[in-house]
Formats: structure tokens, sequence, C-alpha cells
């Protein structure tokens, strides 16, 4: 069933069940998604479900009756408490606004309308935290509620992201945790990982809680950190937006077989609004600088409050 003809139907199913909704298209990183959500709701937080992504759910199997029903239980059913959303203002994008980093010419609609700083093929731009775990982008009149500028807003976003701690991790260490979920014996997981990590020593970095820690990839702070730790340059691989991967250049400087190396994970694994770059990057520790590996414009990262390494 096409897309447009599962809309009409799955949209007209919601209408029999008693369900009044409205669909629109917000800014999304990355695509353009039709949302639907309850009609003539003006909470600054309400469910909000994708047609899209409902239609793929449709064709991996679930359906019609059931993806309409559930997606009525979901949005009648959410548990928001309006007195628990934090008002716009000067004081709380204090401790709310956050940055992360997209690619700048997936999104060049998306920009255009809020604050954010080019470096690059990539942007930061800023989000403000509603909750733990959802979060509202910075645009222009979200600016103006807060009664910040858009520089205030880029630089209150900046200092509150990179004085999160980071980490940086062998690779190793991150596929180890996974096998022993799986059930792997101990000691062999060790020696096969001494092992992979010899052959081709890989780390990723990421925030705390690994959730858009590619931000960390234009922390100067954080990059001269992990030159000092490496004693080496270090190429960036943007595996998605929420983690990177660092190789020591001394270790191989093929740029060509890294930048095939993201393509494929890019186009194979990686859903559309997860992906960075296609490109490889290059951190100089000597010149502090970060460069598209190949490329030889160099830009200076954001530099802010020192960062903690999370352990």
């Amino acid at each position: 069933m096409t897309f447009e003809r599962f809309s009409e139907k799955f949209l007209q199913g919601l209408k029999e069940s008693g369900l009044e909704v409205e669909t629109l298209e917000p800014q999304k990183v990355n695509e353009t998604l039709t949302a639907i959500r309850i009609k003539d709701k003006t909470e600054l937080i309400q469910p909000t479900l994708y047609l899209e992504r409902l239609h793929k759910a449709f064709e991996s199997g679930v359906n019609m009756e059931q993806l309409v029903r559930d997606t009525a239980y979901t949005l009648t059913h959410a548990n928001i408490n309006i007195e628990d959303i934090p008002e716009l203002n000067r004081d709380t994008a204090q401790q709310r606004l956050f940055c992360t980093v997209i690619n700048k010419d997936l999104n060049t609609e998306l920009i255009a309308n809020v604050p954010h700083q080019d470096m690059l093929d990539l942007s930061l731009i800023a989000r403000f935290r509603v909750f733990e775990h959802a979060s509202i982008l910075v645009n222009n009149d979200i600016c103006g509620e807060l009664k910040l500028t858009s520089e205030e807003v880029m630089q209150i976003a900046k200092e509150n992201t990179f004085a999160e701690q980071y980490k940086c991790v062998p690779m190793s260490d991150m596929l180890k945790e996974y096998l022993l979920q799986d059930g792997m014996p101990p000691e062999f997981i060790s020696d096969v990982m001494k092992i992979r990590q010899e052959e081709c020593p890989m780390y990723v970095l990421t925030n705390n809680n690994g959730v858009n820690g590619a931000t960390m990839m234009v922390s100067k702070n954080v990059l001269d950190s992990i030159y000092e730790e490496f004693g080496d340059n270090f190429y960036i691989l943007p595996s998605s937006l929420h983690e990177v991967i660092l190789i020591p250049e001394s270790f191989s400087d093929d740029v060509e077989m890294y930048r095939d190396m993201v393509v494929d994970v890019n186009g194979s694994f990686l859903e559309a609004e997860d992906k960075l770059s296609d490109n490889v990057y290059h951190y100089d520790g000597i010149t502090r600088s970060l460069t598209i590996a190949g490329q030889s414009k160099m830009e200076d990262v954001c530099a802010v409050k020192s960062p903690v390494k999370g352990r």
C-alpha cells in the first residue's frame, strides 16, 4: 500500500474511533516527516506520532486496526502533568539549554530558522530540555520567549553541554559488555578483545548518557584532552549522532578506507534520523584544529568550560 493511501485509511480510522487529529510537518533533523497529534491542544509538550514510521510498521506486518487502536491510546493516555512543564524564560534557559551537532547540508531549511553555529559540514543547534528524555528545538520564536539573543542561546547551550562528562573508551570494552550479556566466557572475551584492540585501536567517544554524544567531537577541550591521552593526532569517524569512533593517526592514514567504512555504516545500518556525515575528520593536536580529512580547510573548535571525563 502506498504511503498516501495508507495515510488516508489510517486517518479515517482514527476519525471513526472518535479522535480528531491534525497533521503538520515539524522541523526534524535529517528528514521531513508528517506528524499527527490531537487537534486544538495547545500544550508545549504532547504526544506526537509520525505517519511515515507508522507506515513502516504497517509494511512490516502490523495490521491497520492494531495501529489505529495503539495510536489512539498513545495520543489520549499520555501521562504528562502540565504543571511539571518548565516555563520558557531566562532562568530556566540557564539550566535546560544544551546543544547537538547535525549535518549542515542535510538540514539547510531547519537551520535557517534556528540559532546555530556552522563548523565544516556540521552545525551546532540548541535544544531546551523539558523532561529528562524530552526536549524541543530552540527556534527564533523560542529565543523571543526566553528573552535571549541567538548568540546568548548558543553560548549557554555550549557551556552546559561541554561541562558534562564525556566518555572515551576502547571499542573492545564496549563489545566486551555486549558479549558478556550474551553469556560468552569472560576469559575468552578478554583474549579476543585484546587481540582486536592491538590489531586496530578504535575508541568510542560519546557523552555520559550516550544520547547526542557526537557533539563532543567539536569541543576543543575534549579533543585536546584526548590528544594528550593518545599522544597522537587522530581521525574521527562519525558513526551516528550519538557517538563517533576515534583512531590514532599512527595506526593508519588511509582516509579512503575510513571513509568507505563510514559510508557503508550510514547506508546499511543507520536510520536517516541518526546520520551525521559521510566525511571523516582529523584532529591535529599541534595546531589544535579540526579538518575534514583530506581537505585543507581548518576549523577552530568550541572552547568552553573544561570537560570532565566519565568513568
